[in-house]
């Protein structure tokens, strides 16, 4: 019988990561016998913590003289809880001066509260809110490597004053109602030295992009958006340009690393993007694909959801596609029930909700008042002359307030809804609703999935870039894409 040795007891690695050495050793616990023999090894040498060490974190850089100052001056109008009767002034203020100063990424000293006051609105008639002024001074030293460090900074600094208040707050102060707006964007050209139109074009920056210079491509997008914002004016500002930019720099800050204050600027970025265009499917997909690398499926389901209705069967849309495949791959996160609202009485008149593109399985959410009812008519004919003889009622009057009536459809087909009160389906009041069956999940290399049902429809936009055309994508070419997701 051979001999019996205990379990191998290693010493601690040598290196935390990029591949250090331990030695391990064991004893016998049970002499051989019998003419058995005992020549396992009782020591040995081996590779641990195999891990690519992260990048360190560079030096902090060394004080600067200032030779001037970009100069940034924000409004916020704040809903009343955020600075409660408990609440002193100075504890205010100190408080939104930390919360402030590290949204710009600067020291408190830069930050200046210039004012906070509560308000009173029309005679007490509407809510009473509070109201700040406040100034942050980014210093310049006449180098260039300064000033393009300011320029980084100061471009979200700019989009949290102007459009999202709630990122500079503190985490109790946040509220919906909460807005800001720049009041100053000083950049004097003799001491911050800002080349506008910058040296690099929205393309040059794709082609950094696509060449994987992120830190690149965000150097050239920062440059094109803090021109846009020295203008100050809304025609440079709210544009379709600007919104592709956003949605570039929300990229880039998520290629460059998914463990430092470039994720919450990309989800920054993403969503001023999607503020000055809701419909942009390149900053939706994004910003899908954030959450699911974040790991939050909730956020990564609501935002599917939402290029469901943008990207209708049987079409889809990339970006769609690509979210479904990182969902699926990255995150093993299931798309759950897909329930879709249907304004039924105030937005469906003149056939104006028809068609509708559904997969089997999903709900359609019909919200409508009592003047109103939902039924499914027998077949094509019937829906045409509006002839309800025979139709079936899917909801009565009654049925469509309190969170509305939910129809889910089950088969592939075509079914036909209508309101059967008084003439309103004469008026239009009518859908026809198109159920394809679902998609498999694409995988590399195979044939792209398609939908049972229709022919392609026009009039999806976009790609997850700043292309507005039509587009189809196949199964290996959305693994393609994912690649570098």
């Amino acid at each position: 019988m051979n001999c019996v040795t205990s379990a191998w007891s290693c010493t601690a690695c040598s290196a935390e990561c990029g591949t250090g050495t331990r030695t391990c050793t064991r004893t016998v616990t049970t002499q051989a016998s019998n003419g058995g023999t005992c020549n396992d090894a009782l020591s040995k040498t081996e590779n641990c913590n195999t891990q690519a060490c992260a990048a360190p974190f560079p030096p902090p850089p060394p004080p600067i003289t200032a030779t001037g100052y970009l100069t940034i001056s924000a409004k916020l109008s704040l809903a009343s809880s955020a600075w409660p009767t408990s609440e002193s002034q100075a504890a205010f203020e100190a408080a939104l001066k930390t919360s402030i100063a590290a949204a710009a990424d600067l020291g408190e000293a830069s930050v200046t509260i210039d004012a906070s006051t509560r308000t009173t609105r029309r005679r007490g008639l509407l809510a009473a809110g509070v109201e700040v002024d406040l100034t942050v001074k980014y210093p310049v030293d006449g180098t260039a490597a300064v000033r393009d460090l300011v320029v980084d900074d100061a471009v979200p600094f700019y989009a949290m004053a102007a459009y999202m208040a709630d990122w500079l707050l503190p985490a109790s102060k946040r509220d919906a109602s909460n807005s800001g707006s720049v009041t100053t964007f000083d950049a004097p050209s003799a001491s911050v030295g800002l080349a506008c139109p910058p040296s690099k074009s929205f393309a040059d920056a794709l082609a950094l992009s696509d060449d994987a210079r992120y830190a690149d491509a965000r150097r050239a997008l920062n440059d094109l958006a803090v021109c846009a914002m020295q203008t100050g004016t809304a025609a440079a500002l709210d544009t379709a340009a600007m919104a592709d930019t956003y949605n570039m720099l929300g990229y880039a800050n998520r290629k460059i690393n998914l463990e430092s204050r470039d994720v919450e600027l990309s989800e920054l970025f993403y969503k001023r993007a999607l503020q000055i265009d809701p419909s942009h499917l390149g900053a939706m997909g994004y910003l899908g694909e954030l959450y699911v690398q974040t790991n939050e499926p909730a956020l990564a389901r609501e935002t599917l959801d939402k290029l469901k209705v943008l990207c209708p069967p049987p079409n889809d849309c990339d970006s769609l596609t690509i979210l479904r495949l990182a969902m699926h791959e990255h995150g093993g996160m299931a798309e759950g029930a897909f329930v879709r609202d249907v304004n039924w009485d105030a937005s469906c008149f003149a056939e104006a909700c028809s068609p509708m593109n559904i997969t089997r399985g999903d709900s359609l959410n019909f919200i409508y008042g009592a003047a109103h009812d939902v039924v499914e008519v027998a077949d094509e004919a019937r829906y045409d002359a509006c002839d309800l003889s025979g139709a079936v009622v899917l909801g009565g009057t009654g049925d469509g307030g309190n969170g509305g009536l939910k129809k889910t459809f089950e088969e592939v087909g075509i079914q036909y809804v209508a309101c059967s009160r008084g003439t309103h389906c004469e008026s239009g009041q009518k859908m026809v609703v198109y159920v394809h069956s679902e998609r498999d999940t694409p995988v590399a290399g195979a044939g792209a999935p398609s939908y049972s049902l229709g022919p392609a429809v026009s009039g999806a936009r976009g790609n997850p870039r700043a292309d507005r055309g039509t587009l189809a994508i196949g199964a290996a070419a959305a693994a393609t894409a994912l690649l570098a997701f």
